[in-house]
């Protein structure tokens, strides 16, 4: 089970998450081929929760609670 306990993730959570290395999910980003993101003002890049998971294929996920990231 994938429990995601902030409405934004990191990096290296998506990376976790996707099961990557983070160079591979800013690879992603920089290709805007992987999930939505914001930078923020100072310049750190966040990922909203339910998007990268939606991204990595956990949207019907069962006893999927998004709302870091750890497996149970």
């Amino acid at each position: 089970m994938i429990i995601v306990r902030h409405p934004h993730l990191t990096t290296a959570e998506v990376a976790k998450l996707c099961r990557v290395s983070p160079r591979t999910v800013e690879g992603w980003r920089y290709r805007g081929q992987g999930p939505p993101f914001v930078r923020l003002e100072n310049g750190q890049v966040r990922y909203l929760a339910q998007e990268a998971l939606a991204f990595a294929g956990y949207e019907h996920e069962p006893g999927l609670k998004a709302n870091t990231l750890s497996e149970e």
